[in-house]
């Protein structure tokens, strides 16, 4: 059988990547629209140029060939977990200068969903839903995927053909018929296999997302580089002989070293003791700590007071820093608050709330505290900023919206207490 469960979707030849949309047509310049799928290239390429910073110096014709490279790289990556070499890391953070910088925060993840988008996050919201729907029976669609919609159609990078497109193969998921997938027929999708192609999604979204972070840190690192060349040298010319500073223009200021790991420090307030936490109402998280922990909201003091240093940290220029301890991870905000953590080897001192006695199972709406109080504190937080956040439990997730009310959820474990009718 030539349909790879190793690889799913993602890895079937291109004939019969086409074949699987077999009773809808395609335009000959978008052949390969299966379970979210769409080739890199495809993403806003009309558009070049809004999604460019402004570059006077560079080409048209260098930029577009970065471009190029550059989704090539990624599509391989998102693919192949073991297709990047050292020679390809350093080809990537060289393209991705040549692109940017990026004016903001917004322009960057604009720039990465409008790029791959369709092959990251959106195919992973559609496994979500294609398994929700399996297993209800009806086809879902989920707010998230509902909203990245819309998102990729004003990047250019998604169209309504494609949207229906997917939809329909939901439905075909939901009602268990078989998606065709060649000349000979087609396969019921079940749940195993969703679980499959749902945890290789995000392996392979979290790989592209490493890729995105470490070139982005030796970018920064070079501009770190080469800001301190320039002072140095601004430095010497206007040393005792040299000419003046001309009008207009400030005296070079000596950068002051960089003396721990931690931002400037501002003055700490009065320790007092942690109180004990109280009970709470359930639709106000509080995300108090207890002695000897960290939560979120936590500053980099307090948690490298409890944790002790990193043994590794990287720095990103559009978003916070993330502090390594083993294979777990503390990720923090632009503010130096926690804002993310993964307890992979469950050695992180973290707590946002005890589960409560005799609580009642959360449901579509529920309160982050309603969470809390049924499941306690998650093995790992990530925030999506404007697209929400989610909490893991084992392999299980909980999604939340940017007013921290339940979204949806993935019970991969059959561990969450939740209901559908509360």
């Amino acid at each position: 059988m030539l349909f790879l469960l190793s690889g799913c979707f993602e890895q079937l030849p291109d004939q019969e990547v086409a074949s699987i949309h077999k009773e809808t047509s395609r335009t000959p310049s978008d052949p390969s629209g299966t379970m979210g799928e769409a080739k890199v290239g495809t993403a806003a390429q009309s558009d070049t140029t809004r999604l460019q910073p402004e570059q006077a110096t560079v080409n048209f014709e260098e930029i577009l060939a970065s471009h190029t490279r550059l989704r090539q790289i990624m599509e391989q990556v998102i693919k192949d977990p073991v297709y990047l070499t050292s020679s390809l890391r350093a080809e990537f953070t060289l393209l991705l200068g040549r692109i940017g910088p990026f004016a903001s925060e917004e322009a960057l993840q604009n720039f990465k969903d409008s790029m791959s988008g369709v092959l990251t996050i959106y195919k992973q919201y559609f496994y979500e839903d294609a398994l929700a729907s399996l297993k209800s029976g009806e086809s879902v669609k989920s707010g998230s995927r509902a909203d990245y919609e819309k998102h990729l159609i004003d990047l250019g990078g998604l169209d309504e053909g494609r949207i229906k497109d997917n939809d329909r193969i939901i439905a075909r998921i939901a009602a268990k018929l078989p998606i065709p997938y060649n000349e000979e027929g087609g396969i019921v999708i079940d749940e195993a296999i969703l679980l499959v192609l749902l945890a290789n999604q995000i392996k392979s979204n979290q790989r592209l997302e490493a890729l995105f972070e470490e070139s982005l840190l030796k970018l920064k690192e070079q501009s770190s580089s080469e800001t301190d060349s320039s002072s140095t040298q601004d430095t010497q010319e206007d040393a005792p002989g040299s000419s003046p500073t001309p009008a207009g223009l400030s005296e070079p200021t000596e950068a002051s070293p960089a003396s721990t790991i931690l931002p400037t420090p501002t003055p700490a307030p009065t320790s007092t003791p942690t109180p004990e936490p109280t009970a709470q109402p359930t639709n106000k998280p509080s995300f108090q700590q207890q002695s000897g922990t960290f939560g979120l909201g936590s500053s980099a003091e307090e948690v490298e007071e409890i944790m002790g240093k990193p043994d590794t940290i990287r720095n990103y220029k559009y978003v916070g820093d993330d502090w390594k301890y083993g294979q777990s991870s503390v990720r923090f905000d632009k503010d130096f608050k926690v804002n993310g953590y993964i307890n992979a080897d469950n050695d992180l001192k973290v707590w946002i709330g005890n589960k409560t006695v005799n609580a009642a199972p959360f449901y579509k709406g529920a309160s982050r505290q309603q969470v809390l109080d049924v499941m306690g504190t998650p093995d790992a937080v990530y925030d999506y900023k404007s697209d929400g956040s989610s909490w893991s439990y084992g392999d299980s997730k909980v999604d939340f919206n940017t007013n921290g009310q339940v979204k949806g959820w993935i019970n991969s474990d059959d561990n969450l207490r939740f209901t559908n009718n509360p």
